[in-house]
């Protein structure tokens, strides 16, 4: 089960403060590898490194007058690198210097907003289709699209996928807020949410911390409440997804399983 990740010596900006866009903080360590590319261990990551079916973010590191672009990510026994080019500069010359990092919010916003319209489809999917259980999802390395994958003992149709959107787009106009909360396993998040949490079944039971992402925390003004582990970034609140548009529903592998597509408009409400 992916509920996050547990860092042994980083704090994770981008979980606690989704919405900020720059961050300075001190670079402990450098490493170079085989192909001439850098790895840079931060205090602090204001960058979210992937995961869970979301890409990486994207942005730029400057040490001293140097900028350099943020390249991916590597993990390595709970710590998370960053991965950057430069073949003129040693970079170990910067270690333990102070560093600022600056996302590119551009990409972070959509990816929130592709993201937490996911969380809330899910939800919306529940309600509409018998059986249902989730598989999880994979947003597109450029944004564009987002598959979500679940199992329902229906068979998708034009009539029943627009009931799914229109709870969808009822839970938007509703400006439902949506929050991360904490629990000391994914056992505890269970009792405590009951029927609300969605989980895929088939995934091994947690035993660590559990972040759970949750629409709708009162359950009050909508029909539309979520409960969900995961370790990406969201919005605050469902206001802020533009226009949703799904794009097809196929048939995947696993009987009843059924891969849902959907975009968003690049404009903002």
């Amino acid at each position: 089960m992916v509920i996050g990740y547990a860092h042994a010596r980083m704090n994770p900006i981008y979980r606690t403060e989704p919405y900020r866009q720059s961050a300075e903080t001190k670079l402990l360590q450098v490493q170079r590898k085989a192909d001439g590319n850098w790895l840079l261990l931060f205090a602090d990551m204001l960058f979210y490194p992937g995961g869970g079916g979301q890409p990486g973010d994207q942005g730029a590191i400057y040490l001293g007058e140097k900028r350099f672009e943020v390249q991916g990510f590597e993990k390595q026994k709970g710590d998370v690198w960053i991965v950057t080019q430069d073949e003129e500069t040693d970079l170990t010359s910067y270690q333990k210097s102070l560093a600022r990092m600056e996302l590119d919010w551009a990409f972070r916003y959509r990816a929130m907003q592709m993201h937490t319209l996911q969380h809330a489809l899910g939800a919306a999917t529940r309600l509409v289709f018998s059986g249902y259980e989730t598989r999880g999802m994979t947003i597109l390395p450029d944004l564009s699209q987002c598959d979500m994958r679940f199992v329902t003992a229906d068979k998708p149709r034009d009539p029943t996928l627009a009931e799914t959107l229109q709870h969808t787009e009822s839970a938007i106009a509703a400006d439902l807020p949506v929050e991360a909360v904490y629990f000391n396993s994914a056992a505890e998040a269970r009792e405590h949410f009951g029927e609300v949490l969605r989980m895929d079944p088939r995934l091994p039971e947690y035993k660590g911390r559990a972040r759970v992402v949750v629409i709708n925390p009162e359950g009050a003004g909508s029909s539309l409440q979520d409960a969900s582990p995961c370790g990406g970034t969201h919005l605050r609140n469902l206001s802020e997804i533009p226009a949703v548009e799904l794009l097809d529903c196929q048939p995947a592998e696993e009987p009843g399983e059924w891969v849902l597509s959907f975009t968003l408009s690049r404009g903002s409400r």
